[in-house]
């Protein structure tokens, strides 16, 4: 398994975490199924300037332009097929049934933003030849935080849409197949066209855990307090009773 992440860091709190979070998955995935590939986050290009999805992986299985959307819900598309291209999308909270329109950046909705990217890659792989990939075998995928319902069906025309939430894309990216793979000189061709930051995965600092001391005072209360707070190592003092006149008193003298 050989999954190489690169990043340009995203303008918005919730695209960095969403990343963070797919970033485990994806590499999951890699590890259960043994896939090589590259992911890169933001990618862009002056040059292809429209051409602007949260991130693109290519690996062994194919080719997919991505787009985050940080909602969960209810997803209502047009309940009209003709009208799922262009139509109004919402977001309907399970229990207070608010409903919030999700849109797809300054497009009418999520599914064409992503076409229209997909419609810019193909001006990508046109301009260098040595990109060589069939765009009209590329994926396109909106990933919602979730979890998610869909309220209506993706018309079955668009083949190479998806609409997923977090927790499906393992899944996806073991059922997706198509005549594009990856390799390292098609790895490398696309992070010259899109040029990003090796992205480091922080780990959580690693401690030992240790036994808690607890000390019973009875008597000088204030002495304890006064040692306590001598403690280079710091720690945590509780301080109990019932009478409300000696911990009106510890207050005082803390």
């Amino acid at each position: 398994m050989s999954l190489e992440v690169l990043n340009n860091r995203a303008d918005h709190t919730h695209d960095n975490e969403q990343f963070r979070r797919i970033v485990d998955i994806i590499e999951h995935t890699f590890e259960k199924n043994g896939y090589s590939g590259i992911l890169i986050g933001n990618p862009f290009n002056e040059h292809f300037y429209r051409f602007r999805a949260d991130a693109i992986l290519l690996y062994d299985n194919g080719l997919i332009i991505v787009d985050f959307k940080d909602y969960e819900g209810v997803i209502q598309t047009p309940e009209n097929e003709d009208d799922f291209e262009r139509g109004r999308w919402y977001s309907e909270n399970i229990k207070d049934k608010v409903r919030t329109e999700v849109k797809g950046g300054s497009y009418s909705n999520p599914f064409y933003q992503l076409k229209k990217y997909r419609e810019s890659f193909y001006e990508v792989v046109e301009t260098i030849p040595q990109l060589n990939i069939n765009p009209s075998r590329v994926s396109i995928i909106n990933i919602f935080s979730g979890p998610i319902t869909i309220e209506n069906k993706i018309p079955k025309k668009f083949r190479y849409y998806r609409l997923l939430q977090e927790s499906n894309l393992g899944d996806f990216l073991e059922d997706f197949t198509s005549e594009n793979s990856y390799s390292e000189n098609l790895g490398m061709v696309l992070k010259t066209i899109f040029p990003a930051d090796e992205w480091i995965k922080s780990h959580p600092l690693e401690t030992e855990d240790e036994p808690l001391k607890v000390i019973e005072i009875e008597t000088d209360v204030e002495n304890s307090i006064r040692e306590f707070l001598k403690e280079d190592n710091g720690g945590v003092l509780v301080l109990e009773s019932m009478n409300s006149n000696d911990r009106d008193s510890w207050m005082r003298y803390l």
